[in-house]
């Protein structure tokens, strides 16, 4: 049971209602919802009287100790995907409530048309355009942010952990692969090695050899391209292909500078904020890291590229206050909302099983 606790990073509140004080602020992170539990949410959230900020409400409140509702909370999305306009948005309408939705704007169109209506469905996962935030961020009620230019990963060395290969649903495993080899964001990239990686904003990049790269991709064209990992020796089959090639041409190992590594991640964090302005008509001071993964130079390059809140804190049980680190917010999932004290709250052992059946299914 602690080791499913520990996993779970269950918030302080959940344990016992009455633990969340007047002057402390939990903030929830989604990514995907589902529509009937997202609504259940809330109602909840509403039923129980609590209000929820804005991000510059949020901020006024941990750095001024600006006066907000006793009962506050923050919510926030992360990615941007097509989920946050079809079912989020219409939601936060009808029971007229704020949310922050941080994007990556290198992922981004202008305008997106005739996508699918998401409402009970698991969604795809394209983004929302332009368009479609520029509708919710002038209704007030959504707030666009940073989660840098486009959720970048980068490989941090040369040892192969697996290969680019198609999920049961034919969409790529590895959806991110094109920022780690700087390909375009709709190459597949069937067979392309992945190397061991980290994100962007916290590793030096270590590039992998184009010339193998290509001809591990050529090879699965050349072999049925898709229907390649068909065969349930592919991966075999691909190992002794790279150690072949690997044999015959030297491959020499080459990592970015120091330096290098400073001056990407400072034109990530300024260029997201450079494009939200661009297409958005307003200025960008809050951001999330991806996967919550930072260490001190990306904290540091944070605050000199103009942020005034980074949230990526990993702590469920540290809740914001007036006087938290304005750079190391933590977050809790929005799974644990109804968890919040109030009337009807659900425990954190029926949520625990709730979610344990889940899995089992």
């Amino acid at each position: 049971m602690a080791s499913i606790l520990l996993k779970e990073k269950i918030p302080k509140f959940a344990f016992f209602a009455r633990s969340l004080k007047e002057n402390e602020v939990p903030i929830f992170v989604s990514h995907y919802v589902i529509k009937d539990e997202f609504r259940s949410n809330l109602e909840y959230l509403k039923n129980n009287g609590y209000y929820t900020l804005s991000t510059d409400e949020f901020y006024g409140f941990i750095k001024f100790n600006n006066e907000i509702p006793k009962r506050s909370v923050l919510l926030t999305f992360d990615d941007g995907h097509l989920n946050n306009w079809d079912v989020v948005f219409p939601l936060l309408k009808e029971f007229n409530m704020k949310a922050t939705i941080f994007v990556t704007p290198g992922t981004m169109t202008d305008k997106l048309e005739g996508h699918l209506d998401l409402d009970n469905t698991w969604p795809s996962f394209s983004c929302f355009s332009w368009q479609e935030a520029k509708i919710m961020q002038d209704t007030g009620l959504v707030d666009i942010q940073s989660h840098t230019l486009a959720h970048q990963v980068c490989f941090i060395n040369s040892k192969i952990v697996d290969f680019q290969r198609p999920l049961h649903n034919g969409e790529p495993k590895y959806r991110w692969l094109w920022t780690a080899v700087e390909a375009g964001n709709n190459d597949e990239l069937w067979g392309a090695p992945v190397y061991e990686y980290r994100s962007r904003m916290t590793a030096l990049r270590y590039f992998d050899g184009i010339h193998l790269r290509k001809s591990c991709m050529d090879f699965v064209s050349s072999n049925g391209g898709v229907r390649f990992f068909d065969n349930l020796e592919w991966r075999w089959i691909l190992n002794r292909f790279v150690n072949e090639f690997r044999i015959q041409n030297r491959v020499q190992d080459n990592y970015e500078t120091k330096e290098e590594q400073v001056h990407q991640i400072k034109y990530s964090l300024a260029k997201s904020r450079e494009v939200i302005k661009e297409k958005l008509n307003k200025d960008c001071f809050y951001l999330a890291l991806p996967w919550n993964q930072g260490n001190s130079l990306t904290l540091k390059l944070i605050e000199e590229s103009g942020y005034r809140a980074n949230f990526s804190g990993t702590s469920s049980f540290v809740t914001a206050k007036y006087g938290s680190n304005p750079y190391l917010l933590n977050r809790v999932e929005g799974y644990w909302i109804k968890s919040l004290p109030g009337k009807g709250r659900v425990s954190v052992f029926n949520k625990l099983g709730s979610r344990l059946c889940k899995s089992a299914n």
